[in-house]
């Protein structure tokens, strides 16, 4: 089962880093740092607005910690 055993370290890694960024520089300037690498094929901002619309990156956060705490994500 070694490919359980790398994703655990994967998630164990993303954590630690995630936790890393928020106690440095903060949830909203995290958040914003992570989707600058987040670059994918097409057009990443309309496609972020399509999906969040007008929203902030505050409400987002808040969003994506709601959708945590009920085990969506």
């Amino acid at each position: 089962m070694i490919k359980n055993e790398e994703s655990v370290a994967i998630n164990e890694i993303v954590r630690k880093g995630w936790n890393l960024l928020v106690d440095n520089m903060g949830e909203a300037d995290a958040t914003r740092f992570i989707v600058s690498f987040e670059r994918g094929k097409g057009d990443s901002v309309q496609e972020i607005k399509k999906f969040w619309g007008d929203k902030k990156v505050e409400e987002i956060h808040k969003e994506v910690l709601e959708a945590k705490k009920k085990g969506l994500i």
